[in-house]
């Protein structure tokens, strides 16, 4: 059954439709029941749970399975997606981020001979008559140290409850916090006020009036990612924010190529995606692990993420990404390839050309 307008300005905006944008959004869901199911859309709801945020993914979603609907062997990614694998999103979206707007035959899951063995990267494109670029797809765990950090900035969630309405503190340490150092934050925040700067050695906060947007303040001083864990209270015009960051390291670049590397065949490009908070750490690690002696099959590697953010235009869903080229490789990819995937913004664009908050680690 169809996806009327009406459904879901209701179930999942909830609120009307700009008449500028509802016919590209009708299509866009209607595709997703088309191709995953009416099952899988309603499965997409939350009693209660309406808005841009619901939406959003489902539109986009819509808009890269058109990408599909020419590929060889789509049907094996369609079921994939319908069991709601979380790779299967990855490899799609990064399908969508290769084929762009160009002409180009596409092949889900095909067969190549690694050396003496068989092997199945993830997808193969490539303009019609030309050389097919081999395409590898991964989306890695967090760290253990990550796990670490996101476990300490959960477990200051209890501070909310001694902020006043009215104010927005942030906390933001320099390592992984010691339970000293946990110890000495609750002790600070407990006398803390508002437009106060209070620098330690080991952590940072500040305080603020509160607003409707949370601006995460000051980067790791090393450069590493930050898990961010932000919550808040809203009581009518009154509100009051907290938000804690740990930094932590994460130095699995290399070892992520090398492993995915194997899918890939030596004759041909070779494209790695990843999708990961980590672009702007990983783009060193990985750049130096190219050379002329090892890592040749590989002809770049795309690091991207995904956010919902604040933008311009109210909420956005957006991509951001690098593309790593291996001036070493044996074989470049086309230049119609790494001209669509430079593309990119390297980094979210948000309103005000503020830095807002991603909820998969930074």
């Amino acid at each position: 059954m169809a996806v009327s307008r009406s459904e879901i300005e209701e179930r999942w905006l909830g609120q009307p439709l700009h008449e500028n944008e509802a016919e590209t959004i009708l299509e866009s869901f209607n595709r997703v029941e088309q191709i995953l199911g009416r099952a899988w859309l309603e499965a997409s709801l939350a009693p209660g749970i309406v808005g841009p945020s619901v939406a959003l993914p489902i539109y986009f979603l819509g808009i890269q399975l058109d990408v599909l609907s020419g590929a060889k062997g789509a049907e094996k990614l369609i079921q994939r997606l319908q069991a709601r694998e979380p790779a299967a999103l990855s490899e799609l979206h990064s399908i969508a981020l290769c084929v762009g707007s160009n002409n180009v035959e596409l092949e889900i899951e095909p067969p190549a001979t690694v050396g003496d063995a068989e092997k199945v990267p993830d997808f193969r494109l490539r303009h019609p008559g030309d050389e097919w670029v081999w395409v590898e797809v991964t989306r890695p765990n967090y760290s253990e140290s990550a796990q670490i950090a996101q476990k300490a900035a959960a477990s200051l969630r209890d501070l909310l409850a001694m902020i006043p309405d009215g104010m927005e503190l942030q906390i933001r340490f320099r390592s992984e916090p010691s339970d000293a150092d946990l110890n000495s934050v609750r002790a600070e925040v407990g006398h803390a006020t508002i437009n106060q700067t209070i620098d330690r050695p080991t952590f940072i906060i500040h305080t603020s009036t509160a607003t409707p947007v949370l601006t995460p303040i000051g980067d790791d001083e090393q450069g590493r990612p930050i898990f961010g864990n932000a919550v808040g209270r809203v009581s009518g015009e009154n509100r009051a924010l907290l938000s804690v960051r740990v930094p932590y390291t994460d130095l699995r670049g290399q070892q992520v190529i090398d492993a995915e590397a194997r899918q890939l065949p030596r004759e041909g490009p070779g494209l790695i995606c990843i999708a990961t908070a980590h672009g702007k750490y990983w783009q060193a690690l990985i750049e130096r692990s190219f050379s002329p002696t090892i890592r040749r099959r590989i002809s770049g590697v795309l690091l991207f993420q995904t956010g919902l953010l604040l933008g311009e235009h109210g909420i956005e869903l957006q991509t951001a990404g690098r593309l790593l080229s291996n001036l070493h490789a044996r074989v470049p990819l086309p230049s119609w390839l790494e001209a669509s995937l430079h593309r990119l913004p390297a980094t979210f664009r948000t309103a005000g050309a503020s830095k807002a908050a991603e909820t998969d680690g930074g």
